[in-house]
């Protein structure tokens, strides 16, 4: 039985993501400046932004999956279950 890919547009595929972003630090205070920190925050909405950036040297998620799937990296507080 040959197996057959999902056709783009098929509702079967998700084409909707969720990413939790963490910063594991171990070294305490000492290294972790707010820098780090809004580094860090800027990285992770760029690469959820659900639009192409224009720049063909490196890709956000949108953009790597050709615009057909979107990565939310924002505020991720209604998607936990009790």
């Amino acid at each position: 039985m040959a197996s057959e890919k999902p056709a783009y547009g098929d509702s079967a595929i998700q084409t909707s993501f969720k990413a939790a972003i963490l910063l594991v630090d171990y070294s305490g205070a000492k290294r972790r400046t707010n820098e780090l920190v809004v580094n860090l925050a800027h990285d992770a909405a760029w690469f959820g932004q659900a639009s192409d950036d224009g720049d063909d040297s490196v890709y956000n998620f949108y953009g790597a999956s050709g615009g057909a799937a979107t990565l939310a990296t924002g505020d991720l507080s209604n998607s936990i279950l009790p």
